[in-house]
């Protein structure tokens, strides 16, 4: 009975793999025909396809140049017009800074000169505020030193009284400029006359005020 078994599951195997080698031609030849269909619609087989494929290539790239082309036009037209609202910005604030200098002239000789004085104190002002500026900074590096007592006391002393002088500078500038605003009905041309003193805050208001004349 054990012999029997094990000679019909050798017949069994034997059959199978019988049926196996006569379907194997046919199982390989639909393989290597869906592989060559897979291939086929991936890889153009004829010189028009390929000059098809080529043409297409050329609209899908004219069309995306010309995307950005009309992208790269509206960009430029809005910063040109961002740039033109900041110089009517920029004109606006100084007008509301400096009103007087935009006052309607008559086209008279005198009234060009005093715009044109006018004009040039504004610049003067500017310079000192951005030296002044730049001094501020320099002080503010120094006196980080003076916190952690890296300077001596002399040197202290001498960068207290350096920093005192040219508050007293910055002061000076923005009052004299302020009087030369309000004109010779200022207020502060009479403070600043009636001080006797050579080294105070009105003097450096009337040195301030009698040098932006004199340029």
């Amino acid at each position: 009975m054990l012999i029997q078994s094990i000679l019909f599951f050798i017949l069994g195997v034997a059959i199978i793999s019988w049926l196996l080698v006569l379907i194997s031609p046919l199982i390989w030849r639909k393989i290597l025909h869906f592989a060559y269909q897979s291939v086929s619609a991936k890889i153009p087989l004829s010189l028009i396809e390929i000059q098809a494929n080529y043409n297409f290539l050329c609209a899908q790239h004219a069309v995306e140049l010309a995307r950005h082309e009309q992208k790269y036009d509206s960009l430029q037209k809005k910063y040109a017009q961002l740039k033109i609202q900041l110089s009517k910005k920029k004109e606006q604030l100084y007008c509301s800074y400096f009103p007087a200098q935009y006052k309607p002239f008559p086209p008279t000789k005198t009234k060009k000169v005093e715009n044109k004085n006018n004009v040039l104190a504004i610049d003067t002002f500017i310079r000192e505020i951005k030296a002044m500026h730049e001094k501020i900074v320099r002080y503010e590096q120094r006196l980080k030193n003076i916190q952690i007592d890296e300077l001596d006391t002399d040197a202290k002393n001498q960068l207290l009284n350096e920093l005192c002088e040219d508050t007293k500078e910055l002061a000076a500038a923005l009052v004299s400029h302020i009087a030369l605003k309000e004109g010779k009905a200022s207020p502060i041309n009479k403070l600043t006359k009636s001080s006797k003193n050579n080294s105070d805050l009105a003097s450096y208001i009337r040195k301030k005020i009698a040098n932006t004349k004199i340029e």
